[in-house]
């Protein structure tokens, strides 16, 4: 994996790039993205940036974002906003993982009951 401490990674090809982007107000996005080079690392990169700009619109209904394989082949990666008490995304929590660990049939279990009830 790609990632490291202190590194950056481009809006356009991570979950948690995309998760940021869609709570900003439309005008930031733009300005944001008048500096963003779509430079392709995988086959799966969003290289455009009217796809970028819709892009978030998928995130907010979801209510989280995905990198299928965009920042590197044969990792993906999901991630959540985090509100402050003000409703404002501040920041973002994320979780990669190798493809083959994936499955879709998965997503489409039914939900476990948790092991433990914090109540």
């Amino acid at each position: 994996m790609y990632s490291r401490i202190g590194c950056r990674n481009p809006l356009h090809t991570t979950a948690i790039g995309k998760v940021l982007l869609a709570w900003r107000d439309r005008a930031e996005v733009n300005d944001i993205l008048q500096e963003v080079e779509f430079k392709r690392s995988t086959a799966n990169n969003i290289v455009t940036r009217e796809a970028l700009i819709a892009a978030p619109d998928q995130v907010k209904v979801q209510g989280f974002g995905e990198d299928n394989e965009e920042q590197e082949e044969g990792l993906c990666c999901i991630a959540v906003p985090v509100f402050d008490r003000f409703g404002v995304a501040i920041a973002g929590l994320s979780i990669s993982f190798p493809t083959i660990r994936f499955s879709e049939e998965a997503t489409r279990a039914p939900a476990r009951p948790p092991l433990f009830n914090c109540r």
